[in-house]
């Protein structure tokens, strides 16, 4: 059996607004950049990466 706890409407009205500042606040808003990937700079940065990889 779950324990549900009983809150007042100034407590929800509290936490609703406190969890909307916080998303808000720590939630930056992603640019949308599907479909414009270089296709020849992540190969670039695939070769990079491996011969990085390579050295060790």
């Amino acid at each position: 059996m779950a324990n549900k706890m009983m809150i007042g409407g100034a407590e929800a009205n509290f936490l609703k607004t406190m969890l909307d500042n916080a998303s808000k606040k720590y939630t930056p808003a992603a640019p949308n950049t599907a479909g414009n990937e270089d296709p020849n700079k992540i190969a670039q940065l695939t070769k990079d990466l491996q011969a990085k990889w390579a050295k060790r």
